[in-house]
């Protein structure tokens, strides 16, 4: 069962086999995160080295299953312990654990993301170049969710058309042979009937 604990980062080590790599720009960010807030997700380690004492087994050395680079930068900002769960696990549970905790995780929905940062930005008055000294993102790529956030343009109500600039129905009755002679003459003049009135109209 897990235990949470502070312990001297001079009793943890790095597990020999961890493939996870955090790029220099974010090692920046994750410490001027840690050296703000001070807050952070516990590492995950076992029990490594043990001693015998008075009280029963008591472990001397440690090793990170997860938590690598928060274990970097708390030593380098010059803190003496970091909080860590222990797990008492063996080589194998080790090893599975190493290749699972630092790749088991979901994807932002985009727009969800945009909503956290613009509320994020609104909540501490930072512009995309701020926010980005200490989020994962670059800022254009926050200047962008940003945008993303904001609300569709309210379109803009058009006037409707005027009365006496809109097309006005005519109606007069015809003979069966004086409406087939009109309509003959009508699709002489032109595929648009009404056009083809008005230019009628126009030779009388």
């Amino acid at each position: 069962m897990p235990t949470l604990t502070d312990i001297p980062l001079s009793q943890l080590q790095a597990h020999p086999l961890n493939s996870n790599v955090m790029s220099p720009a974010a090692m920046e960010k994750l410490a001027a995160h840690l050296a703000d807030h001070d807050r952070y997700p516990p590492l995950i380690v076992r029990p490594l080295v043990c001693s015998l004492t008075q009280r029963g087994e008591v472990a001397d050395r440690y090793e990170i299953l997860d938590g690598h680079h928060r274990a970097k930068v708390l030593s380098r900002l010059g803190r003496a312990t970091a909080r860590c769960d222990i797990w008492r696990v063996d080589d194998v549970q080790a090893l599975e654990l190493l290749a699972t905790l630092n790749c088991l995780q979901g994807r932002d929905d985009p727009r969800r993301r945009a909503a956290l940062i613009a509320a994020l930005a609104t909540a501490q008055r930072r512009d995309a170049a701020a926010l980005a000294q200490r989020l994962p993102e670059e800022a254009r790529h926050i200047a962008h969710f940003l945008r993303l956030a904001q609300p569709p343009p309210t379109p803009v109500a058009q006037a409707p058309d005027a009365v006496e600039t809109m097309p006005q129905p005519v109606v007069f009755f015809l003979l069966p042979e004086h409406r087939r002679q009109l309509q003959a003459r009508l699709s002489q003049l032109d595929a648009d009937r009404s056009v083809a009135l008005m230019k009628l109209c126009a030779m009388v």
